[in-house]
């Protein structure tokens, strides 16, 4: 017999923004495929237009709040990303780009899950954290198991926020107020969900 395959593919999933009160500024949304692009990512967060006087010697520079949804592997490979951006841009002149805040939002606080290794197979496979991004948790992020962080000891991030989204939270019911004020970007990168199905026929009939 014959066998169809539907490559349909996948879209980004997303909580519902909340209704915010008319003296806050919604936050700029960032799609998850371009913040997983440092270059890019950089590119729109450095469009905030500078305030301040710099003949009066205050820093002009744009400060931006950026608030992350998820610590999946996509999460987490945008952390790196921000990560950087705060390292490259932190002393310098050249750019008005400013990260003032990482504001990570996660459910119910939960650290990071890491792929774990237990002597025949890997546990947590599909949802652990592996390869560089499991690195990259390790030296920067809460682990939702602190052992596996190892003889590697948590390094500073100073940028570094991380709220807890109630687990009442669902992605009907958006997210919280509380956590999206302040921030003037926004990364959702809680996983993605399969792509309608085209109509299918056979002999031009459903």
């Amino acid at each position: 017999g014959c066998a169809l395959v539907l490559g349909t593919g996948a879209e980004p999933r997303s909580f519902p923004l909340p209704s915010l009160p008319d003296e806050v500024i919604a936050p700029t949304v960032i799609d998850m495929e371009t913040a997983l692009n440092k270059q890019q990512l950089a590119a729109l967060l450095d469009r905030i237009e500078c305030t301040g006087d710099s003949a009066l010697g205050r820093d002009t520079r744009s400060k931006v709040v950026v608030g992350v949804v998820g610590n999946s592997h996509s999460g987490v490979l945008i952390l790196e990303n921000l990560r950087k951006l705060c390292e490259e841009h932190a002393g310098s002149e050249a750019t008005s780009l400013r990260i003032q805040e990482v504001r990570l939002m996660t459910r119910n606080g939960d650290g990071c899950r890491l792929a774990v290794w237990d002597g025949q197979e890997y546990r947590f496979t599909n949802t652990g954290l592996k390869g560089r991004a499991a690195v990259f948790a390790r030296r920067f992020l809460t682990l939702e198991q602190e052992e596996l962080r190892g003889d590697i000891e948590r390094e500073p991030w100073p940028e570094l926020n991380e709220i807890a989204i109630p687990r009442t939270s669902s992605p009907g019911s958006g997210l919280p107020v509380e956590a999206v004020v302040g921030c003037t970007h926004l990364i959702q990168a809680v996983g993605y969900e399969s792509s309608p199905l085209p109509p299918l026929c056979v002999d031009g009939k459903p």
